[in-house]
């Protein structure tokens, strides 16, 4: 191999590296915007045949839990109320209340 040669694919190999690298960092961006997405309160609006149950089987949780995060007694929702089905990640919830995770 001539000199030439050795350092065009040390050029070739830095250029992939740097690459590599960018795609990397793109990759990491987009993971923390997900988790930060992930971490939020999430909110469901009733529509017209919603049950409370079938919101609740949606969302991987209990009517009772969706009772207790809205406090709602019984089964009656409202077509357009907002209900909260995934508390806040670093939010705790107790009897209706929800609110920042004590230490």
């Amino acid at each position: 191999m001539t000199d030439r040669s050795i350092a065009a694919r040390h050029e070739r190999l830095v250029a992939l590296g740097a690459n590599q690298a960018k795609r990397r960092q793109a990759i990491e961006a987009q993971r923390r915007v997900a988790q930060q997405e992930a971490a939020k309160a999430k909110y469901y609006t009733v529509k017209r045949g919603d049950a409370l149950s079938s919101i609740a089987a949606r969302w991987n949780t209990t009517a009772d839990t969706l009772r207790v995060w809205n406090s709602i007694s019984g089964n009656k929702i409202r077509v357009g109320q907002l209900l909260l089905v995934k508390p806040q990640a670093n939010e705790t919830v107790v009897a209706g209340e929800v609110g920042a995770a004590k230490k």
